[in-house]
């Protein structure tokens, strides 16, 4: 698996598709993807040409907040993939909704530690507390 700065086209490609797009916004979210913010840094996952997800940080008042996303075709990749991430991007938290329960024991068995409860997440009407963990 190798690391690489993702093109604009990758970067969309990953955080536009249905599924990807579904779990990671909320009803606030705008309805199309706006693009990304010069302030968010990614890191995208290859196996040979082919993007299999995205990686992303961006500083907050908190520390370095992370986001990770893979395309369904390759998340049998995506634990080696967050590993090579976390070896380079150094000390990250991340909140991750409780209506996503697999995601969030996905994190913790990358060595995320729940520290918390953060804002709410709300998804067609309905508003869930979002569990923060830390990896150091």
């Amino acid at each position: 698996m190798d690391l690489s700065r993702p093109t604009p086209d990758e970067i969309r490609r990953v955080l536009c598709d249905a599924e990807i797009w579904e779990r990671e916004t909320d009803d606030a979210s705008p309805q199309a993807f706006p693009g990304l913010p010069d302030s968010v840094s990614c890191i995208g996952g290859y196996t040979g040409e082919a993007i299999i997800g995205l990686a992303m940080t961006h500083h907050t008042p908190d520390g370095l907040k992370f986001h990770f996303a893979v395309l369904r075709p390759y998340r049998w990749l995506a634990r080696a993939f967050l590993a090579r991430v976390l070896e380079v991007v150094g000390p990250v938290y991340c909140d991750i909704p409780d209506c996503y329960r697999a995601v969030i024991n996905f994190a913790k068995h990358a060595g995320f530690v729940e520290t918390g409860k953060s804002g709410a997440y709300v998804k067609n009407g309905i508003s869930y507390p979002r569990t923060r963990l830390c990896r150091s």
